[in-house]
């Protein structure tokens, strides 16, 4: 593995750094960064870490380039997406169209995949 640089840390970014230890999602990455600022090498870390060399890289470019921002863990505030009977009609409606009714049919944004599954069946 090529060594990857990680540019010099400040004290206060240490300090941050040192606190999010105990946070379960980002935490292993600062354990990369701090390893790293230490003087550790990549295949060090990696056993120190458990992680792959390019996940190592990864998150060093991630922290060189956007700081710490860039490697604490984000909350996704969206909704997964599931099926519910209103689709299931909707599909079945389309499996009846003919190709002529879907071409000029207005799809949602997004719902094109109804169109591909039509095709795909007929």
């Amino acid at each position: 593995m090529r060594d990857t640089f990680l540019r010099m840390l400040t004290d206060d970014e240490k300090n941050i750094l040192c606190l999010m230890l105990e946070d379960t999602e980002s935490g292993y990455r600062v354990k990369i960064i701090l390893l790293k600022d230490e003087g550790y090498t990549g295949p060090e870390i990696r056993i120190a870490t458990n992680h792959h060399d390019n996940n190592i890289r990864k998150w060093i470019h991630h922290f060189n380039e956007k700081g710490i921002d860039d490697i604490a863990s984000k909350k996704h505030n969206h909704k997964q997406h599931k099926f519910d009977n209103n689709m299931d009609e909707k599909i079945v409606y389309i499996e009846h169209l003919k190709i002529q009714d879907l071409l000029i049919w207005d799809f949602p944004h997004g719902h094109y995949a109804f169109l591909l599954v039509f095709l795909y069946i007929t």
